[in-house]
């Protein structure tokens, strides 16, 4: 009943076609950069080393554009010096309709700071819900507040996992860029062997 009153559309998805567009929009992405990381079906890395740091802001403009102009799909676009916050300078792109879909904070520490600021700590890349709702209990409400927790208290409590998370928002690189995607695997249940392994 829902559906109907509210005129809803269910279509089977096509995965099909998201890869094949997937990788048209990674064709266009690599006009700009020979070193970029596939990270998930709709996500990219892109090493934008090479490029003058005053020219990053027309630079990640260029690219929002031309990939959708050249595949029709819409991009935002997040440029930053570490992993972290090129997904956490993405993620305020998308929302702040002003930025028009790129954020640059790479070498803007006000842009980095507003950034860390209006982000929720549970929108981090690596911080699910579990470590959200600890995060949360102890105070810890966005992505600035986690940054500036005391480093031991941060690795005492979510490992080596949290720690490098807090790095990356402190600008040092943790995760480094994977050209090469490393062999995929997998966990199964078996019948062959006596007991689970």
């Amino acid at each position: 009943d829902l559906i109907k009153a509210h005129q809803v559309v269910v279509l089977s998805s096509n995965y099909a076609l998201y890869y094949d567009i997937c990788d048209r929009v990674r064709e266009v992405l690599g006009h700009f950069t020979p070193r970029l990381e596939k990270y998930s079906i709709d996500e990219c890395f892109l090493d934008l080393s090479g490029t003058p740091k005053e020219e990053l802001d027309d630079y990640g403009r260029r690219i929002k554009e031309k990939v959708e102009r050249w595949t029709g799909i819409p991009v935002s676009v997040g440029i930053a010096g570490t992993k972290c916050l090129a997904k956490l300078a993405n993620k305020v792109a998308k929302k702040q309709k002003a930025l028009n879909g790129v954020l640059n904070i790479f070498g803007k520490p006000r842009h980095l700071e507003r950034a860390l600021e209006v982000s929720d700590v549970g929108d981090l890349w690596g911080i699910g819900e579990a470590y959200e709702g600890m995060l949360k209990s102890n105070g810890i409400n966005t992505a600035k507040e986690f940054r500036d927790a005391p480093d031991h208290w941060v690795r005492s409590r979510m490992t080596v996992v949290g720690a490098r998370i807090q790095s990356e928002l402190k600008g040092v690189s943790c995760i480094a860029l994977e050209e090469i995607p490393p062999p995929q695997q997998e966990v199964g249940t078996a019948q062959g062997f006596g007991l689970p392994i």
